[in-house]
């Protein structure tokens, strides 16, 4: 179970065991290893458009999609021996339970703030932290400031056509973020046959600025909407798209996602969630303010 946990958080993920007559697919592990196995594998093939994004960035830069933390902190001493954390792509920081029977392990922050991957829980850097960690759990955070795509969950890729990406916003400070995509299969993207778009979050005393803005248009994905889930500590009376101010959610629809252009706050998650349109034919773009 924590093999698995830690094997879907790396850039390649590949099950073999084929030792007869004891064939080692998940389901024969029991119930409790089937059902993490689901979990951390459902994970997976939802972050699929920040593992492609991020091998795009590998393609591009050389900088490896797992990287230990002192590459991205080389000032910071405790990172240097560091063996049990490590980033994956530029925003998340997967800590795998390494130790047998453990159900709690100690993390480092690196400087910056962190917030729990799904959850508004913060936390600053430069700090150890005690955490729990049951059989089922291993702990996952992001930088403050990111904002990850993500999709649908599908059983393989090219099951069913991704016409929405989920962009799940961390603000602090100011923060950007390029979604890359092409066509998965050929080489077109050597010959610009690729998309590029920019995501923008500026959170400040005025409040928080969310842009969507295309930067580069040589193939059309089957995206038609982005639905935007952010993290904020303080609600808001007043949302604007561009100039136009926005309508909260009818109170039947707690949800907030099901009519474009309405939103909804959650206080007890501090979850602020707004479903909005893909930019006209990849040329204009989209301003939120909140």
């Amino acid at each position: 179970m924590r093999w698995v946990q830690f094997g879907m958080l790396s850039p390649v993920s590949i099950l073999i065991g084929m030792d007869h007559p004891h064939y080692h697919e998940p389901w024969t592990y029991g119930e409790e290893a089937l059902s993490n196995f689901i979990t951390y594998d459902s994970l997976r093939y939802t972050l699929l458009p920040y593992i492609y994004t991020t091998a795009y960035q590998m393609n591009q830069t050389g900088k490896p999609i797992m990287r230990p933390l002192f590459a991205e902190y080389p000032g910071d001493a405790n990172l240097y021996n560091m063996t049990d954390q490590y980033l994956f792509g530029d925003w998340l920081m997967v800590c795998p339970v390494v130790t047998k029977g453990a159900l709690s392990r100690f993390i480092y922050f690196p400087e910056g703030v962190w917030y729990t991957l799904g959850s508004a829980e913060k936390y600053t850097g430069k700090q150890h932290k005690s955490f729990l960690t049951p059989i089922e759990y291993m702990p996952m955070f992001v930088r403050g400031g990111t904002i990850l795509p993500t999709q649908k969950c599908v059983q393989y890729v090219g099951e069913s056509s991704i016409e929405e990406i989920t962009l799940n916003v961390y603000p602090h400070g100011s923060s950007s973020y390029r979604l890359f995509d092409d066509d998965g299969e050929g080489t077109g993207y050597e010959q610009d046959e690729y998309c590029l778009t920019e995501f923008r979050s500026d959170l400040s005393e005025k409040g928080w600025k969310f842009a969507i803005e295309p930067v580069h248009s040589g193939y059309r994905n089957e995206v038609k909407s982005y639905l935007i889930r952010t993290f904020l500590d303080q609600a808001s009376r007043q949302v604007y798209i561009g100039g136009r101010q926005l309508e909260a959610c009818a109170a039947g629809d707690p949800s907030g996602t099901s009519v474009l252009n309405q939103w909804h706050y959650d206080a007890e998650q501090h979850l602020f969630t707004l479903r909005v349109e893909t930019p006209l034919k990849n040329e204009t773009e989209i301003v939120v303010t909140f």
